[in-house]
């Protein structure tokens, strides 16, 4: 069971783009090795309960042990595959472009409307990551809900200011983020 939590927090951690296609294999070892582990669990749990010689508790532990190798054969795989395509689906986020400031690595992703279309759209996001210094995860630094085209570092802080030309609305907006 435990091995199973650790996929679930696995898939739930961001990675950098480059190490996209090495998390989900992962991701797949850690939820190979969970049903492995269940499946020894199972044959130790129907042993267990043919070795009992009283017979009138019998059909009583025989229909626990099935119930218990269904669920965890069947039920909570199933849920965990739910999961990890509904993560899946629902990231919408596109990854743009890698910036490196001083000793930083900040990666941006964007979302646009769905179904794609200009940027014009009233719900476009755009979320900015700084990489860990020593792992390949992403920290989430900020979400704005206007297009930033200039990044820079000024006293620890990273400025983000508004793109010309794309909304009238956005024009002169900063935000600044501890780092």
């Amino acid at each position: 069971m435990l091995w199973i939590l650790v996929s679930l927090v696995l898939m739930s951690v961001k990675v950098i783009p480059e190490f996209k296609e090495q998390w989900s294999l992962v991701i797949a070892i850690f939820w190979l090795v969970s049903y492995v582990l269940v499946i020894i669990y199972s044959i130790r749990v129907w042993i267990r309960t043919y070795s009992i010689q009283k017979e009138n508790k019998r059909i009583n532990d025989i229909l626990k042990v099935i119930f218990k190798s269904i669920f965890f054969l069947v039920v909570i795989p199933l849920f965990i595959l739910i999961i990890y395509f509904a993560h899946a689906i629902s990231d919408w986020e596109v990854y743009t472009e890698k910036k490196t400031l001083d000793s930083h690595t900040f990666y941006i992703y964007e979302n646009d409307c769905f179904p794609s279309s200009s940027r014009g759209c009233r719900d476009y996001y755009m979320n900015v990551y700084e990489k860990n210094k020593y792992l390949p995860i992403l920290h989430h630094l900020i979400k704005l809900d206007y297009y930033a085209d200039s990044l820079y570092i000024e006293k620890d802080k990273l400025i983000l200011k508004a793109a010309y030309g794309y909304k009238e609305k956005d024009v002169g907006r900063i935000s600044k983020v501890e780092l």
